[in-house]
C-alpha cells in the first residue's frame, strides 16, 4: 500500500505551479516596489494616495506595503547558505532564525542552540533522471517531476512517487470512479474547497486546504472532527479532544479491514435479523422493518429536519459513550463508529412505513472514527434529500432513517433514529386542474456583486448600481454604514437613506426557515449542480424583514443580511436584496474599511 505524503498536485488546478515553486526556484522574491528607504523609520508617510504603494528596506531587504494608513509588514528574505558547513554557531542571539541550505533543500531554524531541519523544499525538475541520489541526508526530500506530472518522496534510500496530479472537480458527484487504474490520485472539489484521495475502489476525504498548520482555527469542540489538508508539509490533520492530530488515511484504511475480520462472527450471529430490513407488503410496496436495537453507548442530540430551497437537511448529532481505559481514548482500535446507513420511508410511524426509492446525498465518512457524526456538519456527514428527485412520487409525511453501529473493540453496537420530514403539496403536488391550481411560484435567480467602502470615506452603497457613495451624499443611499461603540470596543452599524427595512438571517430554530449560508458558505457554491449555478432568492429565509437599523455587525462577522425596499414585490423579487460584510480591517478612531457582497434581482 502507497505511504501518504501527498497532495500539493490535487489543489494545483488553481495554484499549483507556484504553491511547488515557492522557496526552491531562486533564492529571494523579486518584488516590484514603489520606494526604497534605509530603515522603517525613512519610510514617507502612509497616505490615501499610496494605498497599495510597496517599498524594500535596505538594511534587511524586507518588503512594506502600505496599506490602511500603515506600513505593513509583507515579508523578509530567508537567508541562504549553500551547505550545513556554512551555518554560523547556533546562539542564543539567533534563537528561532531560519537559514536555507541549498544543498541540503531545506530549511533550518536555530532551535536550542542546535541548528534542526524545519521544513523540508520541493525541487521542480523535468524528469526523474534530474534527480540527486536519495541519501540518507536527504530522506524526506520532496521533487516535483514535471513531465510526469507527479511528486516525488526520498523514501528509504530511493524516489517514491506519491502522488499524481489530477484535476479540479467542481463537487463530490463530478468525481471520477475510483478504480484501481486512479489508486493513489487524489482531486481537489472546488465546491468543499477539499481533497480527496482514491484508495480501495473509495474517494476517501481528507480535508479543507490549509496552507499551513498555523493558520489553523484553535481546535475547539467547535471544530471537532473537522479535518485539514496541509500544503506545507502535505499532510492530513484532524481536530480531536482539543488538539489537532495527524491523521492518516492508509492507517484508518488498514485498521477498517481489521475491524470488518474481528467483526464478522457477530455479524454472522445477527444475519437473520439485520439482513431483513426489507420485507414485502404487497405486490407494490416493500415494508421498511426498523432495527429495533438502541444501545445507550451510542448516544444523541436532538434530532430535526428543515427546509434549504428544494432540499431537506437534517440537524443531530451521534456520540460514543463507552466506558473503558482513559489512556486508549486515541486508539481507533477500542472506541470507535464503524459505518452509517440511510434510508427513505414514507410515513413517520415506525411500525407502519413503505419503503422510498429515494436517494440520500451525504458526505463520505471514513470509518472507524471516534469522532462525533454531524448530520448538519460539512465537516461530518452532512446529509440532504433532494425534494424532486424521480423516486417521491407523492406528497405528504416521509421519514428517514439513520442507522449507525460502533466498536469497543471485542463488542459491536447500534442504533437507529427516525427523522420526520414533509414534502408539500402546494409546493411538489399541485395538479393539472387549472380552475383550482394556484399560480406555481417562480425560481427567481439573483446576481451578485461587490463594492468596496469605509466608513469615513466612502459610507453609503447604491444597490441599483452596486457603487459606493462617497460620504457628501450617503444621506439617501440605499445603506449608510456608520461607525459604532467606543474605542476600546469599536463596531460596526447600518441604516439606510432610501426607506430599505433589515433582517439578520438567524432563523434556524424555526422550520421551514433556515440560515445555512453565511460568509464563505455562498448559495451559489452550493448551488453548484443547479441551473443557472447562482442564488436564488428562496435560498434567503426569512421571518420578517422590519428592521432600520442593523447593529453589531463586526461581532457577527459572518452574518448574512436581507433588506427589502418600499416597492419589494413578493411574486418577481423586485426589491429584495441580500449582503454581507467581508474583510473587515479596523483603521483609525473606529472607522472601518471593508467589502460588501451584494444580492439583488437583475
Amino acid at each position: 500500500m502507497k505511504s501518504l505524503s501527498v497532495v500539493r498536485g490535487s489543489v494545483a488546478a488553481f495554484s499549483f505551479v507556484s504553491a511547488v515553486v515557492v522557496g526552491c526556484s531562486s533564492d529571494s522574491t523579486t518584488v516590484i516596489s514603489d520606494t526604497r528607504a534605509q530603515s522603517l523609520e525613512d519610510l514617507p508617510n502612509c497616505t490615501e494616495n499610496r494605498d497599495g504603494e510597496m517599498a524594500v528596506l535596505a538594511e534587511n531587504d524586507a518588503t512594506y506595503e502600505c496599506k490602511n494608513g500603515k506600513w505593513t509588514l509583507v515579508s523578509i528574505p530567508t537567508p541562504v547558505v549553500e551547505t550545513l558547513d556554512d551555518l554560523s554557531n547556533c546562539t542564543k542571539k539567533v534563537q528561532g532564525d531560519s537559514v536555507k541550505v541549498v544543498a541540503e533543500s531545506a530549511v533550518y531554524r536555530c532551535d536550542d542552540e542546535e541548528w534542526v531541519k524545519f521544513r523540508v523544499l520541493t525541487d521542480t525538475l523535468k524528469s526523474t533522471d534530474d534527480l540527486r541520489a536519495c541519501v540518507k541526508k536527504r530522506e524526506g526530500n520532496l521533487a516535483y517531476i514535471s513531465v510526469e506530472h507527479a511528486l516525488y518522496t526520498c523514501e528509504d534510500e530511493s524516489w517514491v512517487k506519491t502522488i499524481s496530479y489530477m484535476d479540479t472537480v467542481s463537487s463530490q458527484n463530478n468525481l471520477p470512479n475510483c478504480t484501481s487504474k486512479i489508486e493513489g490520485d487524489s482531486s481537489f472539489v472546488k465546491k468543499e474547497k477539499s481533497v480527496y484521495l482514491c484508495i480501495e475502489d473509495k474517494w476517501r476525504y481528507l480535508g479543507v486546504v490549509a496552507e499551513s498548520a498555523e493558520s489553523l482555527s484553535n481546535c475547539t469542540e467547535k471544530h471537532d472532527a473537522e479535518q485539514a489538508f496541509v500544503l506545507e508539509n502535505y499532510e492530513t490533520l484532524i481536530c480531536s479532544n482539543g488538539k489537532w492530530r495527524k491523521y492518516d488515511v492508509y492507517n484508518v484504511v488498514n485498521q477498517e479491514t481489521v475491524m470488518s475480520s474481528s467483526s464478522a462472527k457477530q455479524d454472522d450471529k445477527t444475519a437473520s435479523s439485520s439482513s431483513k430490513k426489507i420485507e414485502s407488503s404487497s405486490s407494490n410496496e416493500i415494508a421498511i422493518v426498523i432495527p429495533s436495537q438502541r444501545d445507550p453507548n451510542i448516544t444523541v442530540t436532538e434530532f430535526s429536519s428543515r427546509i434549504a430551497g428544494d432540499e431537506i437537511r437534517f440537524k443531530g448529532q451521534f456520540g460514543i459513550d463507552f466506558v473503558g481505559d482513559p489512556e486508549a481514548q486515541d486508539s481507533v482500535f477500542n472506541t470507535a463508529f464503524t459505518g452509517i446507513e440511510y434510508k427513505v420511508g414514507k410515513g413517520s410511524d415506525p411500525s407502519n412505513m413503505v419503503a422510498v426509492n429515494v436517494a440520500v446525498n451525504s458526505n463520505t465518512i471514513l470509518f472507524p472514527t471516534q469522532n462525533s457524526i454531524d448530520l448538519n456538519s460539512m465537516n461530518s456527514a452532512y446529509v440532504s434529500v433532494n425534494m424532486l428527485d424521480p423516486g417521491f412520487t407523492e406528497c405528504g409525511t416521509y421519514s428517514l432513517i439513520v442507522t449507525v453501529t460502533a466498536t469497543s473493540g471485542d463488542m459491536v453496537f447500534q442504533r437507529t433514529e427516525i427523522i420526520p420530514f414533509e414534502r408539500d403539496a402546494a409546493e411538489y403536488c399541485r395538479t393539472e386542474d387549472t380552475t383550482s391550481q394556484q399560480p406555481v411560484k417562480a425560481v427567481i435567480p439573483m446576481t451578485s456583486c461587490q463594492v468596496e467602502l469605509s466608513t469615513n470615506v466612502n459610507p453609503g452603497v447604491d444597490l441599483a448600481y452596486c457603487v459606493a457613495v462617497p460620504a457628501a451624499g450617503a444621506a439617501t443611499a440605499d445603506i449608510i454604514f456608520e461607525k459604532a461603540g467606543d474605542v476600546t470596543n469599536p463596531e460596526l452599524s447600518a441604516k439606510s437613506g432610501s426607506g430599505l427595512l433589515f433582517s439578520p438571517i438567524t432563523n434556524g430554530d424555526l422550520p421551514p426557515y433556515t440560515d445555512d449560508y453565511e460568509v464563505d458558505i455562498w448559495p451559489e457554491d452550493m448551488n453548484a449542480d443547479r441551473s443557472p449555478a447562482t442564488a436564488y432568492v428562496s435560498d434567503f429565509k426569512f421571518k420578517t424583514i422590519d428592521a432600520e437599523r442593523l447593529t453589531n455587525m463586526i461581532q457577527n462577522f459572518n452574518q448574512i443580511y436581507v433588506a427589502k425596499a418600499p416597492t419589494y414585490n413578493a411574486d418577481t423579487g423586485e426589491g429584495f436584496y441580500a449582503f454581507a460584510i467581508t474583510d473587515a480591517t479596523e483603521g483609525i478612531d473606529g472607522d472601518y474599511t471593508f467589502k460588501v457582497k451584494i444580492y439583488k434581482v437583475p
